[in-house]
Formats: structure tokens, C-alpha cells, sequence
């Protein structure tokens, strides 16, 4: 009885030694996994902050790249216009292709705009061109027009060259349509009587009075009173072909009121070398007094 008893004890030992040393076992591999749990997860915490930072630092330099290259290019942008506006006060050829040169390296939206710019310098440089060659070809016919009328009315005096050209434009401004065969002109001082009667009033200046007639009829006789404005062109008012009211003679304010009127009629016009040629064909009959 007693070997069985010790038979049995001993087996139960090593069956009770084995279940410890699998329960150590399982215990030590339990803890092994967790200590290697528990430094793969600080590893992998480890990995994605580094990994984190340099994401961070990834962006923080291409942010800083960026800005760097917007700040280049903002400078590109600035020197295309800076050389668009110097080329614009300059007109010059090299500084229009040096602008263009600078322009061609933006991109296309920034191209389209600056080049409309310069498409329209180049556009108002060619109209002034254009103007510039007209008004040389426009000076150049005055010029020969200028000569012309001096050599149809060379060999007279400034004096008589100025009556036939007043009595020519005179004659077309008012379509009168003929050559006056009696020309007679006078030369007023200041402060003459506008009209020839006591009351009227008294002309400021200095004027002429240009009496110009087709075949000495009134309905075709012209007068007109005139002062020169000395800049090409002519203040002047037409004179009564007679005055026969009575009141010309007896109502002195009457005739003063009637004289401002005819000041105040006076017209502008600008005397021309349009008509020297028809001018050419009365000047020498003109009666100075």
C-alpha cells in the first residue's frame, strides 16, 4: 500500500513539475511577447515621429522653395513692366526687344497682359509715324502753296498783299461770286466814328475799311471795316451802303445805339493764300487812302 501511495505521489510530482514548467514557459513566452510588443510599438512610435518630422520639414522646404520661386518670378515680372515703361518713354527699338525678351519668360497669362502693352506702344508709335509723315507732307504743300502765293504776288507790299487777300476771302465768305473792277481801301486811326454821325460810338482800334464793287452798283458793292487780330485772321462788321433814316441826323442816342449794335455784329474770319491767285488779278487795282 505504501509503494502504491509512493508510486502515485511520484507521479503526481512529475506531473505537477510539468504543469509548472508550462505555465512558466507559457508565462515567460507571454511576457516575452509583450516586452516585444511593447518595443515594436515604441519603435513604430519612434519610425512615424521621424517619419512625422520629416514630412514636416519636407513641406516647410518646398513651402520655402515656393516662396522662393514666386519671389523670383515676382522679380522677373517687375523688370518686364519696369522695361515695358522705360520703353514707353524711351520709343526705342532695343528697349521694345529687351521687354519682349523679358516678357517671353513669364507665363501665359502675365505674357498676354504685358504684350497687350507693348502691342499698343507699337501701335502708337506707328500712328505717330504716320502723323509725323502727315504733317510733313502737309507742311511741305504749304510750303510749296506759301511759295506759290509769294511768287504771284511778289513785287507789292505787305500792305496791298493783306487788302487782296482780305478782299478775297470777303468775297467767297459771302459767295458773292465776281472780280471787282473798283477796289478802294482807307486807313482808320482809333477813335473813329463807327458811324459818320454825332452819338455814335467810337472804334478802339486801329482798322481799314475795304470798299469792293462789280460794276460800281450798290447791289453789288461790299464795305466792310476790319482790324487785324495779327495771328491770321480778322475782326470786322459791314458797313451801311447808305443811311438814310433821318434820325441819323436828329436822335443822337438813336445813332449810338444803332453804332454798338454794328460793333457788336463784328465776325471772325481767318484770311487764307487759298485765293492768291484771284487775289493776284486785283491787286494792282486797288486805291489806297
Amino acid at each position: 500500500m505504501k509503494n502504491n501511495y509512493e508510486k502515485y505521489g511520484n507521479e503526481y510530482k512529475k506531473i505537477t513539475s510539468k504543469k509548472i514548467m508550462i505555465f512558466v514557459c507559457l508565462a515567460l513566452l507571454i511576457l516575452i511577447l509583450g516586452i516585444s510588443g511593447t518595443i515594436i510599438a515604441h519603435n513604430k512610435s519612434i519610425y512615424d515621429t521621424k517619419k512625422a518630422d520629416l514630412r514636416i520639414r519636407t513641406e516647410e522646404s518646398n513651402k520655402k522653395e515656393k516662396v522662393k520661386k514666386q519671389k523670383a518670378y515676382n522679380n522677373l515680372k517687375l523688370k518686364a513692366s519696369t522695361l515695358i515703361d522705360k520703353a514707353y518713354s524711351t520709343k526705342s527699338e532695343t528697349d521694345i526687344s529687351n521687354s519682349q525678351a523679358a516678357v517671353n519668360k513669364l507665363n501665359t497669362t502675365d505674357q498676354k497682359l504685358l504684350n497687350k502693352r507693348i502691342s499698343d506702344l507699337k501701335n502708337s508709335i506707328l500712328k505717330d509715324q504716320q502723323e509725323n509723315q502727315d504733317v510733313d507732307v502737309k507742311t511741305k504743300a504749304t510750303e510749296t502753296e506759301t511759295e506759290s502765293s509769294t511768287n504771284v504776288l511778289s513785287g507789292y507790299s505787305d500792305d496791298q498783299v493783306e487788302y487782296a487777300r482780305v478782299a478775297e476771302e470777303l468775297i467767297h465768305h459771302y459767295n458773292l461770286g465776281f472780280t471787282p473792277n473798283s477796289f478802294s481801301v482807307s486807313k482808320n486811326e482809333t477813335n473813329k466814328p463807327v458811324i459818320p454821325y454825332p452819338g455814335s460810338v467810337l472804334s478802339p482800334n486801329e482798322t481799314v475799311t475795304i470798299t469792293i464793287s462789280e460794276n460800281d452798283v450798290m447791289a453789288t458793292t461790299l464795305i466792310a471795316t476790319y482790324s487785324s487780330n495779327h495771328n491770321g485772321s480778322i475782326n470786322f462788321y459791314l458797313e451801311p451802303l447808305h443811311y438814310q433814316d433821318d434820325r441819323y441826323m436828329t436822335d443822337p442816342e438813336w445813332v449810338k445805339q444803332e453804332s454798338e449794335k454794328l460793333l457788336n455784329s463784328s465776325e471772325t474770319l481767318q484770311i487764307s493764300t487759298n485765293y492768291d491767285t484771284q487775289a493776284a488779278q486785283i491787286i494792282s487795282s486797288i486805291k489806297i487812302s
